[in-house]
């Protein structure tokens, strides 16, 4: 089964955070794509991945592997949910309604001070699930890959 792990990736510890949790849920069976490990591969500064060739690149990579996903995880944490992860949950969503293709689509909402898995209407309502905390998650990981 093939996940796609959807989250923010700018910062050191949101890629730390990533791999971790991506490294686990591999660790359960799933072919894991990690946009910051398996997607583009240039350079990460804004003037590189801001230009129109670049980030065309970004959106197309990202894209196919959203419509081959089975699973697309949503990690909602911080002050705002990440823009690029709102519209991969949106095309994941649209396809798997025009297509009728059969994709889960969960989320992970840790952040305390948003009082749990409280977030955006439109997010949560094109999410399946969403979960609190990794553990949850995980075991529920396990669930759909068995």
């Amino acid at each position: 089964m093939r996940l796609y792990f959807a989250a923010p990736l700018f910062s050191v510890q949101e890629r730390e955070f990533n791999a971790r949790l991506a490294a686990s849920i591999e660790a359960l069976g799933f072919e894991v794509f990690l946009p910051q490990r398996d997607g583009y591969e240039g350079p990460l500064e804004p003037e590189v991945i801001g230009t129109p060739k670049v980030a065309r690149q970004i959106f197309e990579l990202d894209k196919q592997q959203v419509l081959e996903c089975d699973v697309l995880l949503s990690v909602l944490d911080g002050r705002v949910p990440d823009e690029g992860m709102a519209v991969e949950v949106g095309l994941a969503h649209a396809d798997r309604l025009h297509q009728n293709r059969h994709r889960k689509l969960i989320g992970l909402s840790t952040d305390f001070l948003r009082g749990g898995p409280a977030v955006n209407a439109m997010l949560s309502g094109a999410l399946d699930e969403i979960y609190a905390e990794e553990t949850a998650l995980l075991q529920r990981l396990g669930d759909i890959v068995s």
